[in-house]
């Protein structure tokens, strides 16, 4: 299926820096139209190689999305962060948080 989506928003990302560390705030807001979106049928695809289609409900076109995250970048280049997405829609919510880690040596 083929999904074209307007959006408009604005971000905001800071550096803060303290002992060598670096402390990266971000924030995300904006408005989604879906200006072409699926008919409702979805096509699933299994890892053991089945296959089928299904029809879900068909979502409202506009959504408000909101969005942040922090990341600790420390002095030896390691990296930790914690970031939050958040989509609304009429009837429907979506909500997604992702740990981040990287390691360096």
């Amino acid at each position: 299926s083929d999904t074209l989506s307007a959006l408009i928003g604005f971000s905001w990302k800071r550096n803060y820096y303290a002992s060598g560390n670096i402390f990266r705030p971000e924030f995300n807001a904006g408005f989604s139209f879906d200006i072409l979106s699926p008919d409702g049928s979805v096509a699933v695809a299994m890892p053991d190689g089945t296959s089928y289609h299904t029809y879900v409900e068909k979502m409202p076109r506009a959504s408000f999305d909101i969005g942040g995250s922090a990341v600790i970048v420390m002095d030896t280049g390691s990296e930790i962060g914690l970031a939050y997405n958040g989509s609304f829609r009429s009837g429907n919510t979506a909500h997604s948080l992702m740990a981040t880690g990287r390691l360096r040596f």
